[in-house]
Order: structure tokens, then sequence, then C-alpha cells
């Protein structure tokens, strides 16, 4: 694909083409001849033609497979909106085959929009096989979507016990559970109770369970409150996708988010660029490639760099590949 032609989508993009948003994110996630030069390109004209946009929201989605975290985000989408006139966009992350290495990029039929809405873009992203809850170019795709959308939620795949990389990529973090999974021993083993800012207990579609679900959370988050010497609890909410049951409530968490988020500056996307600039070297590199650029006054170098996320990354490991030569 010619600059031309990327200048072109990107100029789509800008009025929320959905089209041009779809190419665009497939030239960020692909790889092969030219991909990376195609990625700094895209960001550098993003940078320059439409400035910082760091008051976007960026929500993590997360918690067990079965939890319903795409049945209730749409829910929550639809009601967003209703009651507003913020645009938003759902990144979601599916699981990849081990075998075939194909995913079925299924959280999409669970999920319902006016399908000529332009507040809303929905894109499906296979996980590939990493670690962590998020695709090797989940970070990509989010840094430019935030140029056009109020909201981006990030809906990972089903966690586990050390998928907590969702952290590093958002400013509030959610996890949905359902009543009586008996995840949260899990979760405390595994450190993810540290990790949201707001819990969401789902499937609360019989209400005495619900309440019972609800006391067992509790307790357990007072339990880490004491390890963690915290100061407060995080807020917990009961939803039912089926009867439609509290999404109102936590709408409003969203929307008070959101209203915070409004003075944020682009010193935020600069921490979060160098934590992906890391995993980028450590994926490419190992953990040689971050010692040894750590030895290298690393964390200056990608400071300097950092509003520009694939420039930060090429310029490194030219210092790195220069430096071992």
């Amino acid at each position: 694909m010619t600059i031309e032609q990327i200048d072109d989508l990107l100029n789509g993009c800008i009025s929320r083409n959905k089209h041009a948003l779809a190419r665009v994110i497939s030239l960020l996630e692909r790889s092969g001849s030219n991909a990376d030069e195609h990625r700094e390109y895209i960001e550098q004209f993003l940078h320059n033609v439409q400035g910082n946009h760091a008051d976007c929201l960026i929500l993590g989605w997360t918690g067990t497979p079965g939890a319903g975290k795409s049945t209730l985000l749409g829910k929550i989408g639809m009601q967003i909106l209703e009651q507003s006139k913020l645009s938003m966009a759902i990144l979601a992350v599916d699981p990849s085959s081990h075998i075939s290495g194909g995913a079925i990029l299924g959280d999409r039929t669970r999920t319902r929009f006016p399908l000529g809405e332009d507040r809303i873009f929905f894109r499906s992203q296979a996980s590939s096989l990493e670690m962590g809850g998020l695709a090797p170019r989940t970070w990509d795709v989010v840094n430019f979507l935030r140029y056009f959308f109020d909201i981006i939620f990030i809906e990972t795949v089903g966690i586990g016990q050390n998928e907590i990389e969702i952290r590093h990529a958002c400013d509030h973090t959610a996890l949905i559970v359902q009543p009586f999974s008996g995840d949260q021993i899990q979760f405390i083993k595994s450190g993810i109770m540290e990790i949201p800012d707001f819990f969401v207990i789902n499937k609360c579609d019989e209400e005495k369970l619900a309440r019972q679900s609800y006391s067992q959370l509790h307790v357990s988050l007072d339990f880490v409150k004491g390890v963690e010497n915290r100061a407060e609890l995080p807020p917990i909410f009961m939803t039912s996708a089926l009867h439609e049951f509290g999404i109102r409530e936590l709408c409003d968490q969203i929307f008070e988010y959101q209203r915070k988020n409004q003075n944020q500056t682009i010193e935020k996307f600069k921490i979060r660029n160098s934590f992906f600039i890391q995993r980028a070297i450590a994926r490419d590199f190992g953990s040689f490639g971050i010692q040894y650029l750590a030895k290298n006054n690393f964390q200056f170098a990608t400071n300097k760099y950092a509003a520009t996320l694939n420039a930060a990354g090429r310029k490194l490991k030219e210092f790195w590949l220069k430096s071992t030569s």
C-alpha cells in the first residue's frame, strides 16, 4: 500500500468511516515488509494532525470465561448511546487456537449495535497465544483509536491466574465475575483482585443468590484491603444482562470516570508507551535485551521518544543492534 493510499484512509478515519478505521487497524496489526514503517507513519500522521487526545477514557473489561463480559458490554454500549452523545470503540481480544493459531472472534456475536451508528466501532483481535490477556498489537490499536473516540473498552480474553497486563493499558479496569463461581480464591492467589477499580457480579438473575455472592466478594475484598493497606474498597456492582438490571448504575460510574478524565495530559500515554516498548523489546530480544538497555539509560531513552510508540521502539532497537554489533 502506498503512502497516498494510507493518507486517504487516515482522512476517512477522521470522520469515523468504519471501513477506513478497519483498514488502518489491519495495517497496524500486520507483519511483513514495510509493516513497521507503516505503523510509524500512521502514528506520526495522527500526532501531527489530530493532537494528543489525552482525554480519551480507556476502560479494561476483564474476567473469567463465561462471566458474560461481551453480552454485558453490549448492553452498556447501547445505554451509553441512549444517555449521552459520547462515542465509543470496543476492542475485543479472543483466544487463539493452540493447534491452528486461528480465532473464532466470537465476541462480536454477543453484541448488537445499530449498523448505521457512527458513534460506535467494534473490532475483534486474535490473542495469537499471547499471555497477559491482550494481543501483541492491542496497544497499537488502542493508541490509534483514542484519536477518534471518547471511550475505549478493551475486552480481554477470559483471564486465568496470571493474565493481568490489562492494567498497563487502561485508566480503569473492571473485573466481571458470576455468582458462586469460586473465582475469588483463585483471584486472591494470583493477585488479580488487586488490579480492578471496580467489580461487577454479572448474571444476577436470582436476587437471593446475587446477594450472597455480593457478600462473599465483599469479604474477599476486605481481606485484600487489609493486606494492601487500601483506604477503601472498590465499588461492587450487581448486573443482569438478561433482565437489564443494574446497567444504568454501572453506566453512571463510567460517565463519572469520563468526566474526571477530561483534564488528563499526554504524560499518561508516555508511561503506558514505555511499558509496551519494553514489552516489544523483550519479545524481540528477550530478557538480555531489556537488561542491556537498562544499563545504557534505557528509561531516559524511552521517555524521550514515548509520545510516538513505534518510533521509540525502532530507535531503541537500532541502538541495541548498533551497540552489540
